[in-house]
């Protein structure tokens, strides 16, 4: 490795040493660059997980780390730009993110930050549906009271993108009617 590398590395602890130096040359200088806590927790990571971590921007890194094994494991196993929105939501959020489908993952990450907390929140079936639909409905969905959440998704195509048009009151009544 570089100077810089080498010298960082043997300033690991114990556990993150080994895994460190068994890294690719790519990981090996990102690894080393990351602050203590991300760097014990990144090494620790499986190797596809671990090169993904390492790749990550800055904040992005520090956040995925930080997260529950599960969630991590999720987390670099998303794409760039999803990936880069998951870690920076809240942590509530973050876990359910890295839990979810490739489909639905892709599309919560992509919604405004109101939307996608939301998103993270609503029960397994209900966040499908949610990301399937289209960007407005999208947001109009997210932002529904439960009750009229999980009946939105459950409506079809046409009467879900009327449903999400309408005015907060009507909205939660309509949807809770059409189930």
């Amino acid at each position: 490795m570089s100077s810089k590398a080498q010298d960082a590395c043997v300033a690991m602890s114990g556990k993150a040493q080994d895994p460190c130096v068994a890294m690719s040359g790519e990981a090996q200088d990102a690894c080393v660059a990351i602050s203590g806590e991300a760097q014990d927790a990144c090494v620790a990571m499986s190797g596809e997980a671990q090169d993904a971590c390492v790749a990550m921007s800055g904040e992005a890194q520090d956040a995925c780390v930080a997260m529950s094994g599960e969630a991590q494991d999720a987390c670099v196993a998303i794409s760039g730009e999803a990936q880069d929105a998951c870690v920076a939501m809240s942590s509530e959020a973050q876990d359910p993110c890295g839990a979810m489908s490739g489909e639905a993952q892709d599309a919560c990450v992509a919604i405004s930050g109101e939307a996608q907390d939301a998103c993270v929140a609503m029960s397994g079936e209900a966040q499908d549906a949610c990301v399937a639909i289209s960007g407005e409905a999208q947001d109009a969905c997210v932002a529904m009271s439960g009750e009229a959440q999980d009946a939105c998704v459950a409506i079809s195509g046409e009467a879900q993108d009327a449903c999400v048009a309408m005015s907060g009151e009507a909205q939660d009544g309509s949807v809770i009617a059409q189930m």
